[in-house]
């Protein structure tokens, strides 16, 4: 019996003396795998560090972009929101003090020109940009108007409650850009408005092209070397059926003709316009043609 528990005791000595020898001799492998997998650590933290920056700045640069393109707006107002305001006035059931809600607001620029065109009318304007509603919400103070005011709200889910009572709806250079226009024009419609208007890309048929531009010029926040944009052109014959479903059987459209020359920025999606041989400036961004329409739509 002692014997065997002398055998036992050494077999568990000579496996100890074993397993230690088995230990220090993985001990570099085991060091290593350690280093390894801090340097990996390291390596992910500091990739992840420098892909936040490249994404702040990509959103720094494009929140630039964007506020310099409604910033110039106030100033100089485009020629279709101009030639938009003017048509939208000359419908009959205009006439009076409305209260009007401008989807899509951006700055505001548009709905400070309409407001200095029609001081008697009451403006709301709302876009999901929250940072594009501060500064419009700034400069209504500086400037010390009254009968606007801005709110971040979101297309798809407008409040009912909060928008009671609205006159009318306009939507400038909105729907093309989205996936689609049905479900941007049922929103509007479970508000109940008197009036919809928007300028958007239509065609004067039963066809429609659902187009995604690529801009090589503006990476995206999520890291690829593109922005995706839609560039819609809707049926302005499906369109007027939709409203009329909807209880909007007066419906008009016109298409918009630039009245200047715009000139090509080789380097960015912007409009620019080509001068046919009948002198017709035709609007055009990037490899894309803008057949440019104002509807409206009442009850």
């Amino acid at each position: 019996m002692v014997f065997f528990i002398l055998v036992v005791l050494r077999f568990f000595l000579l496996l100890e003396k074993n397993f230690c020898l088995l230990i220090f001799n993985l001990y570099p492998l085991f060091k290593l795998i350690n280093d390894c997998y801090w340097i990996i650590v390291k390596i992910f933290l500091f990739w992840r560090m420098h892909v936040f920056l490249f994404i702040n700045k990509i959103c720094s640069m494009q929140n630039k972009k964007e506020i310099l393109y409604h910033k110039m707006q106030f100033d100089s107002p485009y020629r279709s929101t101009i030639a938009f305001w003017d048509w939208i006035l000359s419908m009959p059931c205009m006439k009076g003090s409305d209260t009007i809600l401008d989807i899509g607001t951006g700055m505001g620029s548009n709905v400070f020109y309409f407001q200095r065109v029609s001081p008697e009318k009451k403006f709301i304007g709302i876009d999901q940009n929250v940072k594009l509603i501060e500064v419009a919400k700034k400069h209504l103070l500086d400037n010390f108007v009254t009968n606007i005011s801005f709110d971040v709200g979101d297309l798809y889910n407008l409040s009912k409650e909060k928008y009671v009572g609205i006159d009318g709806i306009v939507s400038l250079q909105l729907l093309s850009w989205l996936e689609n226009y049905e479900q941007p024009l049922q929103s509007m419609f479970d508000l109940s408005p008197r009036w919809i208007a928007a300028s958007s890309l239509f065609y004067e048929g039963c066809l429609e092209s659902y187009t995604t531009v690529r801009d090589y010029y503006r990476p995206d926040i999520f890291g690829n070397n593109f922005s995706l944009y839609h560039y819609n052109i809707y049926s302005l014959d499906k369109v007027k059926k939709l409203f009329f479903d909807h209880g909007y059987p007066n419906f008009y459209f016109v298409p918009f003709h630039i009245d200047i020359d715009l000139e090509r920025n080789t380097k960015d999606l912007g409009t620019y316009t080509i001068t046919t041989k009948h002198n017709e400036r035709l609007q055009f961004t990037g490899p894309l043609y803008l057949p440019w329409y104002f509807i409206f739509a009442s009850k």
